[in-house]
């Protein structure tokens, strides 16, 4: 029953006009509710004083004592309401005013991002992200499509993340590494710091560690000082302590393996960036050095921070006897730089796909602003060949890789094996921007290059008038 149906079968019981049905209604509703059995009673004195006055009083006094009592009850329950709705109306004004006046809650880190990087942060609330100076609160998730980032927490602790990444600030204690490449420097006074990927869960015992989160791969752990807890987190559920020097793998049964240590695939620094180009660590050498290597290990995000690249880039700066250059034993080729170059080493029969023999990169351009992109193609041949660089610069943005659309520009850079090992002269390529930014894409276009491989070196970006 409604309240104003409770009423008028309260009245009705009093008058004597109530079916026996609603007056057995009445009686459950208020057997379970205060409210009524309240406005039962304020009916029931109503109806005695009525009673004793109807007794005592000529017909005209009773008249009126009758509509005297009636407007009493109904200024009562006027009352009541007004009172109720003005203490509603104190309550949300309250409220309204505590949350204007209640502080933001505290930051939990700070971030700084590398030159080049490209990054969205989404504030626990859905809201739209925050700068990178911004504090990040609890519940702060981070993608990290290029470059790089430092965080450093509250509690003293510090975190390098190579992109790509993907994580979510959980706490001053914990953080969720979905995806990445992370190095984290734990403080002092933060021990059982964790973090936790999708198939493991690191607890800090004080140290440095590595953590590498990488789409369909297995995950690992690699300790440089300290030590630390592994757990996988489905499977067997192994459990295991490891201190300085050793590196975990969690198999897909959940089983911890020994691998070797990795420094070389994190940073512990942001990379600096020359301000005089665009594009960032266009000379190959802000990231972790690569090892002696004859045609260069594979590239990693520490290697090549600023960087997206497929799977059959290497980075070298020397062969495994330790000879200067790109290639094999003293058989090398040195940039005008003889330093790091990046190799495009598909080693199979065939043309290789775009995305793995690709290397790109988005920087920030002006729409209608004229630039010139620079850069340096030699190849190392066994065998007679044709290699081939295309460089192309594509409108927008390229998380997903080398873009289909056509391109604002392209050239082609060749190197044919009657020209011998060795680097071309330096090749120029011009554009014009379309909107607030572009990729640029290095891709191997040889028809062949089994036993040869086309390398680069030296790239930088520039606006022209």
């Amino acid at each position: 029953m409604s309240p104003d149906e409770i009423e008028v079968a309260i009245q009705g019981a009093f008058d004597g006009t109530l079916r026996e049905e609603d007056c057995l209604r009445l009686r459950e509703v208020l057997k379970r509710d205060p409210a009524a059995r309240v406005l039962y009673f304020e009916h029931a004195a109503l109806h005695q004083l009525l009673v004793y006055r109807l007794s005592r009083s000529h017909p005209l006094d009773t008249a009126r004592t009758l509509i005297d009592a009636r407007l009493k009850l109904q200024n009562r329950r006027n009352v009541r309401a007004s009172l109720a709705v003005a203490a509603a109306v104190v309550l949300l004004l309250g409220l309204a005013l505590m949350r204007l006046l209640a502080p933001e809650p505290a930051a939990l880190a700070t971030m700084e991002v590398s030159a080049g990087s490209r990054f969205t942060v989404q504030a626990p609330d859905a809201g739209s992200g925050p700068s990178p100076a911004d504090g990040l609160r609890e519940g702060t998730r981070i993608r990290l499509d290029q470059g790089s980032l430092e965080l450093r927490i509250r509690n003293g602790s510090r975190a390098v993340v190579l992109a790509p990444a993907h994580l979510r600030i959980d706490s001053e204690s914990r953080m969720t590494l979905y995806e990445g490449t992370a190095w984290f420097e734990i403080g002092k006074d933060a021990k059982g710091f964790q973090v936790v990927t999708p198939q493991l869960m690191v607890t800090d015992l004080g140290t440095q560690f590595g953590v590498l989160a990488l789409p369909d791969a297995s995950h690992e752990i690699h300790v440089f000082s300290g030590k630390v807890i592994a757990r996988s987190r489905s499977g067997l559920k192994t459990e295991e302590q490891l201190t300085s020097g050793m590196a975990r793998l969690c198999d897909p049964a959940g089983r911890l393996k020994a691998v070797p240590l990795l420094p070389e695939s994190f940073l512990s620094l942001l990379p600096a960036h020359p301000p005089s180009t665009l594009i960032a660590n266009g000379g190959f050498e802000a990231g972790s050095p690569p090892p002696p290597s004859n045609y260069g290990p594979y590239a990693t995000a520490a290697m090549l921070p600023g960087w997206r690249f497929g799977s059959d880039i290497v980075v070298m700066r020397a062969t495994a006897e330790g000879h200067p250059g790109y290639g094999e034993r003293s058989i090398t080729i040195l940039s005008s730089t003889a330093d790091n170059q990046v190799g495009f080493n598909f080693g199979r029969e065939g043309r290789p796909s775009v995305k793995t023999v690709s290397l790109w990169q988005t920087f920030a351009t002006q729409p209608g602003r004229k630039y010139e992109v620079h850069f340096e193609m030699g190849a190392i041949f066994f065998e007679p060949t044709t290699l081939e660089i295309t460089a192309a610069v594509h409108d927008g943005d390229a998380p997903e890789g080398p873009p289909d659309s056509p391109p604002l520009a392209s050239q082609i850079a060749r190197r044919a094996s009657t020209d011998s090992n060795g680097y071309n002269l330096p090749v120029k390529l011009s554009f014009t921007a379309s909107s607030g930014s572009s990729t640029l894409v290095f891709t191997e276009t040889s028809e062949h290059s089994l036993s040869a491989d086309p390398v680069i070196d030296n790239i930088f970006v520039k606006e022209v008038p």
